[in-house]
């Protein structure tokens, strides 16, 4: 004969019992939303078009080095050198600097491509994703305001995990009856 020798925690786990793998999804999915991303972006302004200036966002890495978009243009590196390419990957701007991320005007100018129509001016470039000095040790600042994004500390994580092993661990020791009576 089994006894109950958690009757309060019976009562937990039916109450929870029936939406507990879903709402462990749900928070599951929310934790990774709340993650701490801070947007590397690199803005391009005054250049020779408004299609060309405006906030390019981090794309996966070409070439070993990240990518930026904005629309149908991008900048990448070469392997000799940072572009600024149009829709129809034709370079209308570069920069020679080997950095880890697109150097900042502030750091060297844009140079317009001789070589095809090129866009002068090339604009200037700055942004969280631009490189302010030649080892890039760190970053530029953003032009745009910081967004607060709502995230876990390690220690809210910790605690987080806990409980959803807990309330795991309950969940299958209902399903195999130990806490059932008689």
């Amino acid at each position: 004969m089994k006894q109950n020798h958690f009757p309060l925690l019976k009562s937990a786990v039916h109450l929870i019992k029936p939406t507990i793998l879903q709402w462990m999804m749900v928070i599951g999915l929310l934790m990774c939303g709340l993650s701490d991303i801070h947007a590397q972006t690199v803005e391009i302004s005054g250049s020779c078009s408004s299609d060309v200036d405006g906030s390019y966002t981090l794309q996966p890495d070409v070439n070993g080095r990240p990518s930026f978009v904005n629309g149908g243009f991008r900048i990448e590196w070469s392997g000799t050198r940072w572009e600024n390419l149009n829709t129809i990957d034709i370079v209308g701007s570069f920069n020679t600097l080997d950095t880890p991320y697109p150097p900042a005007s502030s750091l060297q100018a844009w140079t317009p491509n001789p070589a095809a129509i090129s866009c002068n001016p090339p604009g200037i470039f700055s942004g969280n994703g631009t490189c302010c000095t030649l080892d890039c040790a760190t970053l530029c600042p953003s032009n745009q305001p910081e967004t607060a994004i709502p995230t876990l500390s390690e220690w809210g994580l910790i605690i987080l995990a806990l409980l959803f092993i807990t309330l795991g661990t309950l969940y299958i020791l209902q399903g195999q009856g130990r806490f059932e009576n008689g």
